[in-house]
């Protein structure tokens, strides 16, 4: 790349998914636990991409089918996933293809603590697992990504003032797309510096 990818620094928990929210009955979140991958300076996509990654796992019964079943087909769940993941993008400044080419940072992020803390994999996936998690996701980070633009550009439209025409929005929605590509890395070159 010729500039490195810019993200805001957060406090991330580093292991967020459904296992570690514990709900009330009421439906609100009475405490999140096992924060042993805390970090205070870290990439905003590490938890909401870990949790979409484990809750399509858990929901699908594994790791790859539930990346089917919520990045890869067109499925009521993906329309889901997509507009979360959107909406989030919209809220901290990142672009949707930046979140995408960061989506298994949480992965690469546990790997790393494990190796530096020599900790045992015994409640974990180990590094094997990991990273054949990491190729398959990677594998397909290209369509992610443009199913990532394709929602963006259909939420763009939707969400355009009445008054614009068309062919006027097209245009300007081409060119930004354009912007976009030429400002995001390939998936070849976003690999984590």
């Amino acid at each position: 790349m010729s500039e490195p990818v810019e993200y805001p620094r957060v406090p991330a928990h580093g292991d967020y998914h459904p296992g570690n929210v514990l709900v009330a009955d009421d439906g609100t979140i009475e405490r999140v636990i096992d924060w042993e991958y805390s970090a205070i300076d870290r990439n905003p996509v590490a938890d909401p991409g870990f949790f979409t990654l484990k809750l399509a796992e858990f929901a699908f019964g594994g790791f790859e089918a539930g990346v089917r079943a919520t990045l890869l087909e067109d499925t009521p769940h993906a329309d889901c996933v997509y507009e979360q993941l959107l909406a989030y993008c919209d809220a901290i400044g990142v672009r949707p293809r930046t979140f995408g080419a960061y989506l298994g940072h949480a992965l690469v992020t546990q790997t790393d603590v494990h190796f530096q803390s020599d900790s045992p994999w015994r409640f974990h996936a180990n590094p094997r697992e990991k990273c054949d998690r990491l190729t398959f996701l990677y594998k397909n980070l290209e369509e992610i990504r443009c199913r990532l633009d394709r929602q963006q550009m259909e939420y763009s439209v939707d969400s355009q003032p009445l008054g614009d025409s068309s062919s006027d929005a097209d245009t300007a929605e081409s060119g930004r797309h354009e912007s976009v590509r030429a400002a995001d890395a390939s998936p070849e070159q976003s690999r984590h510096r």
